[in-house]
């Protein structure tokens, strides 16, 4: 007989007893079973959800294997997957996605492609993309290791502020823009030129790199026709909505002849970011510039400057990236 069938019943003081330590059990069994899917494929989910553990702003639970984080007006679903194929080292055990459905009001500033590329321009921790379904979505994407994942210091405060922060940095500017409201903040970078000392110094043998107050310029080579992609790091432009902080770009070689062969590339690469097995971290877009060119580009607020994990490996980071992106697309 069930537990809610000898509940109905009202039974005598030892069968209720005998029932509710029947239902303590079955919630021990169930709390065992939530802990092994939240730490599926050894990432440590809970690390995530404790982050949200306010519940008068969040509201966190579990869709099977997906923890998934209400918090209004957006809901947020972080997944964990085994990677497509395996990284040729065989060290990738998964990839972390994060991945915030568009709706009602913020579908209305998105009717064609060239509005999505705008607003991938302004990319803060995760790319606008229009799924293969049809759905508008906030996209990120980290790769977890076997080994040797940075987790306190780099991956957890990125995969919180892309589940956070992502959609609002891009979506609730938009909006707060259309609707004639101020910057919600506006100040001044916690980076300094120690910090892009730091970097340049840190910078992988064969890449060009200059630092000063304002931020880094670098120049990746490019597997193909001794050309450069460009890196700038800046401390200038303050994001509307998360403040100050830094901004990062990548910016690739011409190779496009129509804006739009540019503007499907860059989608392209946004919704192929999602499943790509490399250690670059997708916490931005790519989007199509002026000249027909693609740019990666993305945001660090203040909040999460202050990490030197954080950007020690952003040069070697962004090679990877760049070698990734030729592999995909500029040699196909």
């Amino acid at each position: 007989m069930g537990i809610f069938n000898l509940l109905r019943k009202k039974p005598k003081a030892a069968e209720m007893a005998e029932a509710i330590e029947s239902a303590n059990l079955a919630r021990r069994k169930m709390v065992k079973h939530r802990h092994i899917v939240k730490r599926l494929r050894g990432v440590p989910l809970p690390d995530i959800e404790n982050c949200f553990s306010d519940q008068r702003v969040f509201k966190t639970d579990y869709d099977g294997d997906v923890l998934v984080i209400n918090h209004e007006p957006f809901t947020t679903r972080v997944e964990v997957v085994a990677p497509s194929i395996m990284a040729e080292d065989g060290k990738a055990a998964a990839l972390i996605q994060v991945s915030t459905a568009v709706e009602k009001p913020f579908d209305a500033y998105i009717k064609e492609e060239a509005d999505i590329n705008a607003l991938n321009a302004h990319a803060a921790g995760g790319a606008l993309i229009r799924a293969k379904d049809g759905r508008l979505l906030v996209t990120s994407r980290f790769t977890w290791f076997w080994e040797g994942n940075v987790w306190q210091d780099e991956l957890m405060p990125l995969i919180v502020e892309a589940a956070l922060n992502g959609p609002r940095a891009v979506l609730l500017s938009e909006k707060n823009k259309r609707d004639g409201m101020p910057p919600r903040y506006s100040g001044i970078s916690a980076m300094n030129s120690q910090d892009f000392a730091s970097i340049r110094e840190e910078a992988p043998e064969g890449i060009s790199c200059t630092a000063d107050d304002m931020g880094l310029f670098a120049e990746l080579p490019l597997p193909f026709g001794g050309k450069t992609a460009l890196v700038q790091l800046d401390k200038g432009p303050v994001n509307p909505y998360l403040g100050p902080g830094l901004k990062a770009r990548v910016n690739l070689p011409n190779r496009f002849e129509t804006r739009g062969e540019n503007l499907a590339a860059a989608n392209l690469l946004n919704r192929r970011e999602m499943s790509a097995v490399t250690p670059a971290w997708h916490y931005g877009a790519w989007y199509a510039r002026d000249n027909n060119a693609l740019s990666y580009t993305c945001f660090f607020p203040n909040s999460i400057c202050n990490s030197n994990a954080l950007f020690s490996r952003w040069l070697q980071l962004m090679q990877t990236r760049v070698d990734w992106v030729v592999h995909e697309l500029l040699d196909k």
